[in-house]
Formats: C-alpha cells, structure tokens, sequence
C-alpha cells in the first residue's frame, strides 16, 4: 500500500551486495541496454561469479537468455535489493514509485532527457524524487552509463575485460570511465575495484558513494572524473572523512566559461568556481590531477606507497637527457632534492667506481653489463637518512632487451632486491621506464609487486609531488584543526547589534573600519571629513611629520585610484586641504552622477608588499575566504587562493604556501619578508569576524600591505545582504 508519510532512506550497502537485481525494460533485442544488462548478469552466474537472482521486467516478453520474465515488479518472488531502469524518460517516474512499493533499495536510472536538457526534464526529475523519498527508495542518476560492483563481477556498464584491483571510479562520464578502463589494458599494474556513473545526482551522489566506499576493505583507493556538485559542503566533508584513510584523485573539468557550459548541458547539475572548488578539494585532502590519464598512476602509487613529509628526493638515472628531463620537472613541482653527504659521497665512490655521485645520480653505462648493481645501489641510498625516497628513470627492465638477453635475470635479481628494501625500509621508488610491463617480464613482476611503474617522467614526477602532499595533509589532519568561530551567543549578540542598521548596502569605507575596528581587528584609524571647514576644525591632527592618506568616500565609486580619488603621503593642513579639493575634482569629472560623501584620512602605512584578503558567499560551496597577491598584483598574476570558512592556523599556513609567487614572502629587492605571525593572526581574526556577522555577502581588503611592523589593511570593502 503506499504510504502516507516520507520513508527513511535504505543504506546504500545492501544494493552493493544484491541478492537479486530487476532489469527494468529487458529487452530480446541485442542492441539493447536491457538486453545487454541480462546477459552480462547471466554470464556472471554461469561462471559462478554472481550468486544472485536477475529478474527481467518486461510484460510483453515471457522469457530472455532462458531466464524468465515478469510483468511488473510486484510479481517478483522476492523483493531485489538493485533494481536497473532502462525505460525512457518519461516513463521512470512511475518506475521508480513500482520500485518503493516493492521494496528496492536502489533504482539506477541509465536514461537521459532530464534536467539536463530542459525544464520538462527536470519537472520529471521532481516527480521521480517525490516517489523515492515517499518509500525511500534511492536513486543513481538519471543520465549514466551504468556502474559495476564487487571488483566488475556485477558489470552493469558493458566494460569488457575489467581488471580486477584496488582502485574505485566515480564519474561524471561514461567515455572518461571507458577511458580509464582502456588504460588498465595498456598499463597491467591497474585494477578496478567498483564504478559508479554519477549524472545528474538527484539523490545518490559523490557525497554518498565516497562515505560507502570508505567503509570498504576491497576499495583502497578512488577516483573522481567531476564536472558538476549538487551539494558540494557535504561533498566536502565526504572527501575530508574518506582521505583520513585513504587517497582520492580528482580531475576536476570546468575550468573556462565554455567548459562549466558543457558541463551543465551534460549533467545538470552547477559547475561553479573551478579555482575554489580545486583549493578546497585539495583542504579536503584530495589530490587534484590536470590530466586525466594521471588519475590510475597517482591513484595507485598513493594506495601502495608512503613517503617522510620532508619529502627529500634522490633522482636516479641511467641517461643524462632523463636525468635532465627529471631534474627540471622536480623544481617546477617544488619538490626538494635530497642533499649528498660528504660521508655518502664517500661510501658511494668507494662502492661504486665511475660513478658521477650527484643528484640527478647518474651511472652513465656503468650498470650495461651488471643491471643488479641498481639493487645494491638502491639499498645504500635508501638507509641514508637525508634521503626520502627515489626517483628512478630511464631503461630499466629492457637491458636484456638493448643489449643482451643473458641480463634478463640480472634485472630479475634487481628486482627481488627492490622489493626487500620496500618491506624493511618503506620508502617510495617510483621507477619510470621506456619499457612497458606488457613486453617486458621485468617489468611484469615489478608491477605485481605493488612496485609503482609509469611510462612518462611527467607522471612519475607527479606521482613523487602527490605522495608528498598526502604525506603533509595526513600529518596536519592528524594534529587536528580548531575552528575559531566565535560562540553562539556571540553570533547572535552581534547580529541583533548591526543587522537591521547595515542591511542592504554597500557600507562606506568609514563604516566598514568602523565595523571591523569595533570587532577588533588590528587596522589603522581613521577620520572621516566631509568639507574643508572640517578639515581646518581639526588642524592638530596634521600637525607634525606625519604623512596621509586620503580617499574618497562614495559607493558609486569601485575604483577610486583610476577616478583620481586616492592622495598618498599628504603632509600638514594646507596639503591636505588641496588634495581634498582635488579629490571632489577628479571624482565629479570622472563619475558626474556619484555622491560624493567626503574624504577618509589615515596614516600612511610603510611600504611593503600588497596582498589581498576577501571573503564570499559561494554559491556551490558557502562562506569562503581568499587569500593572494593584492593591489594591481590580483589581476596581473591571479595568484589568490580559497579556504572554507571557518579557518584553522593550518589552513591559514596553508594559504602562505600555497602561493605560487613564494619568493614574496622571504622578501624581495627592497620589499621586506611577510610578517607571517601578524598576517595570519589578521586571517584568523577575519574568519572569526565573518562568523559574527552572518549579514555581510562580501568583503575586500585590498590591499593589506605587509610591511616591516607588520601588516596594515589600506582598503575595506564591506557589502551586505539584503
């Protein structure tokens, strides 16, 4: 009977692990998905692989493959725990209401024709999402390809030849999910564990899969193909809980106006801010990939290996030209090079003569004839302590190819030596052959070996950088982070002082100091002066050395500097009179219709390095703060960076490092370093000030001029919600 009030949702787990799966919309024709489903299943059985029921729905079949046929769900023996929808669009609403009144944990609708592609679609979307939450029945998609359980013993999606492994798939695409598949045959070291088409997300998304899959011992590693979120905070706190344990790689697309367009057309579902959304992941502790062919090689090299957070790499090469190659890639991904002792070099000399002892290592021909000695060499440089792991490029595995077939088990001995120092000593080789594992027996039991193999140098190096990054976030997310919000009835106090008086507007700037001044943040003061007389009312403040700032004050003014409205280093009275009228000068030419309310006068701060601190309402992702390179620098390098609200010490050590531009912060030429402390005390101080002030949509300063004492706001933007 149906019922009269919203169901809870059914656990995800038990459609992973079904004891029966309906085909919705069978089908006797082959080229059909519903066709399709009932005789991969069948197989499964035959080989023993599903022990399950299939259960084709079809009223107009009696029977497919020999296995047979029903009407309706409701004539089923049993209630499956996974049903699959193959029907077209219009029809899925009814579908997935048959599906509640039978009691299917899951519906997985393959259909397009959504909200997608129009308002109709998504008016269809509405009634499937009414259904399911009346039974509480969950729903994968609509729009995906399929998806496979149990390491692709229940292949839904029509993948051939699946590899059996570690690695789980989410994705926003069919064709990047078959691509991946593809580069597992090319590449044997990968395996696949389960694959879940992700769509429109109208119910079961990443959020919900990424929680399943973290429960899983099979799954040690996963992989994201995103182009949309539906609901991306709790998308987030999904990566941060399943990357506590194990890595999440991601190719995020998105990232041009034309790309988020495509994305929307092709899910439904909001591509936002791509920098954001990659800043955040990476928070969350996922590692981001610009490629998706990296997403298998980093995936599994973090699943299998580890590495000290110094992060201190030995490049080892049997050709100068990788070694070079190597070498240049290492410093562009800021990878530090490990150092060669005295007493290294030493024992490296002695051990090894010829040896060019140096980082790129390189044995030049030394080892032609004598493969093994990398074993012997990979041994004394992995117990030296200053060394956290190697970088391993050139030929290896094809020696017995290029010069003799007699090397073969000379390299084989190499690589049992490999192994023993990977289970005494636990530091990473990531070795990068021109060889590959499918021509060479080498290679082959080096893979087996959960050894990590990549054909190019740029993933191998990508591999290395990811492996350090994992290793730094797992230390800092063991450590902890504290959110500084302010208490509650803080929150509230402050909203009851300023929300009805500051609601709707721009603020000026004077209001804005004034605001953050009364929280108490660490800014300069400042005077307010709407007329020369006031100016003269107020003669002793410009008596001395003391040298001004003057802007002027309107909010129909953005950009004061190019409407003539800034004045800096104005020394006394009658100088400060005449850059008042100069101000109301150029400000009345360049914006004729602005009401101008006067000027605002504060100290000039010491020179310094402009950064920029901002604050938003995302509207994926919620209160975001940003960080970077302020003044006329936020648009001539765009190095600025996004933490969630509210932020931790760490996040905001984080957003220091994270600049690509670093050289800044030690100092450079006749700018001072970045008082560090005082900067991210002024972050802190930020994050708790957008807590208290629920009210505010966003905020500006810019620039905040790092200086010798310190760190001084210049500009406050402060606007407000309606």
């Amino acid at each position: 009977m149906p019922m009269n009030t919203q169901a809870q949702p059914k656990l995800l787990t038990e459609a992973f692990k079904p004891t029966g799966i309906a085909i919705i919309g069978a089908s006797l024709s082959p080229e059909k998905r519903g066709f399709q489903l009932v005789k991969a299943l069948a197989a499964a059985k035959d080989q023993g692989r599903y022990l399950g029921e299939i259960f084709p729905i079809n009223p107009n079949v009696r029977s497919i493959l020999n296995i047979d046929c029903y009407a309706s769900l409701d004539l089923l023996p049993v209630a499956p725990e996974l049903a699959i929808i193959c029907t077209p669009a219009h029809t899925v609403p009814k579908m997935i209401e048959q599906c509640g009144q039978r009691g299917v944990t899951l519906a997985v609708v393959l259909a397009a024709g959504f909200s997608e592609v129009s308002e109709s679609g998504a008016a269809l979307e509405e009634a499937m999402l009414l259904q399911a939450k009346r039974y509480g029945v969950r729903i994968l998609g609509p729009n995906i390809s399929g998806m496979f359980l149990d390491q692709g013993d229940i292949n839904l999606v029509g993948f051939q030849g699946l590899r059996k492994g570690g690695i789980s798939i989410l994705s926003q695409s069919g064709n990047v999910a078959l691509e991946l598949v593809r580069q597992a045959d090319r590449e044997s070291q990968f395996g696949f564990n389960q694959y879940f088409g992700i769509g429109n997300q109208l119910d079961v998304g990443f959020s919900d899969l990424l929680t399943a899959l973290s429960q899983q011992t099979t799954t040690t590693s996963a992989v994201a193909y995103i182009e949309g979120l539906t609901n991306a905070p709790e998308f987030l706190r999904s990566v941060r809980t399943f990357t506590e344990h194990k890595p999440l790689v991601v190719f995020k697309a998105g990232r041009s106006e034309v790309s988020q367009q495509a994305a929307k057309s092709h899910t439904g579902a909001l591509a936002g801010n791509y920098r954001v959304s990659q800043d955040l992941l990476s928070s969350a502790g996922a590692t981001l990939v610009d490629r998706t062919e990296d997403l298998l090689p980093v995936a599994y090299t973090l699943a299998h290996q580890s590495i000290a957070q110094s992060g201190r790499v030995l490049i080892l090469t049997d050709g100068g030209g990788h070694g070079t190659i190597a070498a240049d890639l290492v410093d562009e991904a800021n990878i530090t090079l490990a150092e060669i002792t005295e007493a290294l070099r030493t024992t490296l000399t002695a051990k090894f003569p010829g040896l060019s002892v140096g980082n790129p290592l390189d044995l030049a021909g030394i080892a032609d004839q004598q493969p093994e000695m990398f074993g012997e060499l990979l041994e004394v440089l992995l117990k030296d302590e200053g060394i956290d792991g190697v970088l391993w490029v050139g030929l290896f595995g094809g020696y017995h190819q290029r010069f003799d077939q007699s090397l073969l088990q000379s390299e084989l001995k190499a690589v049992e030596k490999v192994i023993e120092l990977q289970q005494k000593l636990n530091k990473p080789i990531i070795l990068q052959s021109v060889y590959g594992s499918n021509e060479s027996p080498v290679l082959r039991q080096w893979g087996n070996s959960n050894l990590c193999l990549f054909s190019s140098i740029h993933q191998a190096v990508r591999a290395v950088k990811a492996l350090i990054d994992r290793a730094r976030y797992l230390s800092k997310y063991s450590r902890g982070s504290t959110s500084l919000s302010l208490p509650e009835d803080a929150r509230v106090s402050r909203e009851a002082e300023f929300g009805s008086r500051l609601d709707g507007r721009l603020l000026t700037e004077s209001e804005g100091r004034a605001l953050l001044l009364q929280h108490g943040l660490d800014i300069d003061q400042h005077v307010q002066f709407d007329s020369i007389s006031a100016l003269e009312d107020r003669r002793d403040l410009f008596e001395g050395s003391q040298r001004y700032a003057m802007k002027v004050l309107s909010n129909d003014i953005s950009h004061k500097s190019d409407a003539g409205g800034v004045q800096l280093n104005v020394s006394g009275l009658p100088a400060a009179k005449e850059a008042f009228q100069q101000i109301m000068h150029n400000c009345q030419t360049a914006h004729p219709d602005a009401v101008l309310e006067g000027v605002l006068v504060s100290p000039m701060s010491p020179i310094g390095f402009e950064y920029v601190i901002g604050y938003q309402q995302d509207p994926q992702f919620g209160s975001i703060l940003m960080f970077g390179l302020g003044g006329i620098f936020v648009e001539l390098f765009q190095d600025i960076h996004f933490k969630k609200l509210p932020i931790s010490e760490f996040d905001a050590q984080d957003l220091f490092l994270s600049l690509k531009h670093s050289e800044v912060l030690k100092g450079f030429r006749h700018f001072p370093a970045l008082h560090q402390q005082k900067m991210k005390q002024l972050l802190l101080d930020v994050s708790d000030f957008i807590a208290a002030h629920p009210e505010i949509k966003s905020m500006d300063l810019n620039p905040v001029i790092a200086h010798q004492n310190g760190v001084s706001v210049v500009d406050v933007r402060i606007e407000v919600f309606n």
